[in-house]
């Protein structure tokens, strides 16, 4: 067998294994955030809010996930939901200052997550390891998708 030919296993093997401890290290910084709801509130941090479509949208996740997400992150005070005006269905997703201070654990969690990995490749490996993952996601966004 090649070194490629398990190429596809191998990626999904290095990505569990890092987002099993991706969770780990989020929940021991800050118990009641998982990964998913770090992913959101990142986001949210990023676009200084979003409608929960868009949300789903740029998290590659389904409406309903987003929502119980949401409500998650709802009832722990992090966000707020607030109708659109020009659109009755919609809503528009903020962080609430106690949000806004998970968010800076949350970028504190991350850089710690990132840094330990870089820690265990030298630099050469590190800008090899991130251009390949570029080209990778590049070229699963492009691949058109097969009929189910």
């Amino acid at each position: 067998m090649s070194a490629t030919s398990d190429l596809p296993g191998l990626v999904e093997t290095v990505a569990a294994a890092l987002r099993k401890q991706w969770d780990r290290q989020l929940r021991a910084q800050i118990p009641a955030l998982s990964a998913p709801r770090a992913a959101v509130i990142l986001q949210l941090g990023c676009t200084g809010g979003a409608s929960q479509t868009r949300l789903a949208r740029l998290l590659g996740l389904s409406q309903m996930t987003v929502s119980r997400l949401l409500d998650g992150l709802e009832s722990r005070g992090w966000i707020h939901r607030e109708p659109v005006p020009a659109d009755r269905r919609a809503w528009a997703v903020r962080l609430t200052d106690e949000g806004k201070r998970v968010l800076a654990g949350a970028h504190a969690a991350r850089r710690a997550f990132v840094d330990g990995i870089g820690a265990t490749l030298d630099e050469e490996r590190r800008t090899i390891l991130v251009s390949t993952l570029a080209a990778l996601e590049t070229h699963a966004r492009t691949v058109p998708r097969s009929p189910l």
